[in-house]
């Protein structure tokens, strides 16, 4: 399990940016971080995995996340930036193979290539295998990230809005390969993603931020109301439910 307890972070001493955030991960599950932009969601991603300077504890089980567990800390998390550069004439295969880079010696051996294939295969880019980054669709290379992610077969997985840009089509077919793998390989995964109708549809948990704290916390159906998304958005919402659909409508900004 993921614990993160009373994590304060600030770029500089005047501009706090989480102030106090306190919640946990489970394993095989999915837990989604929302929020308005500047509520602190990508900052908080960025302390889980690499970045230093927090005050609090973040950690997975035994594991406290600190300079002195560094490696290993580093050896649990799989982190897909919200924003990284594809510009590169490697293939989507070659790409992927450097997500194992911590296992590789001067000789790839035949389990790191088996394990490359399996993971495209599952993610559905197989095809993709022998073609060069830098010419894929934006989908395509969101894809290919996620895999380069997968495939170091981290216990945590920290997604920084892995939807961004993405068509309605490639946006489910992205969700649900996140979902297939947090279950299959009970990883505990936190994603940040701003559709809240997406959010209630594949998160166990809800983590809601605003100005750098905790506003909710919960199952998406217990706290994903008209009344919380009105205080942290700003926006007159209408919810419409249909057994596990769930969708939330803005109507207007609100008149606060």
């Amino acid at each position: 399990m993921l614990v993160t307890e009373n994590l304060t972070f600030a770029y500089t001493p005047t501009f706090p940016v989480l102030r106090g955030i306190t919640m946990t991960a489970l394993p095989g599950k999915i837990t989604a971080v929302i929020g308005p932009n500047a509520a602190g969601k990508s900052t908080l991603l960025k302390c889980l995995s690499h970045m230093e300077g927090a005050k609090g504890i973040v950690r997975w089980g035994d594991c406290i996340k600190n300079r002195k567990n560094r490696a290993q800390w580093h050896r649990l998390i799989g982190y897909l930036p919200q924003y990284h550069d594809m510009r590169t004439r490697m293939t989507a295969f070659e790409f992927v193979l450097l997500g194992r880079l911590d296992d590789l010696s001067w000789r790839v051996g035949d389990e790191e290539l088996d394990l490359v294939m399996s993971i495209l295969k599952k993610l559905g880019i197989a095809h993709l295998a022998t073609r060069y980054v830098d010419e894929l669709s934006g989908g395509q290379q969101q894809m290919t990230s996620l895999a380069q992610t997968l495939v170091s077969s981290p216990h945590v997985l920290l997604l920084d809005e892995p939807t961004n840009s993405l068509d309605i089509k490639n946006e489910l077919q992205m969700l649900d390969r996140i979902t297939f793998f947090t279950k299959e390989h009970n990883i505990a995964t936190v994603m940040t993603i701003h559709s809240l109708s997406q959010a209630a549809r594949c998160a166990d948990h809800v983590v809601v931020l605003h100005e750098g704290r905790v506003e909710a916390s919960g199952a998406p159906e217990d706290i994903l109301n008209p009344e919380l998304i009105r205080s942290v958005y700003g926006v007159d919402t209408r919810i419409i439910r249909d057994g596990p659909d769930y969708a939330v409508i803005p109507r207007s900004i609100a008149q606060l």
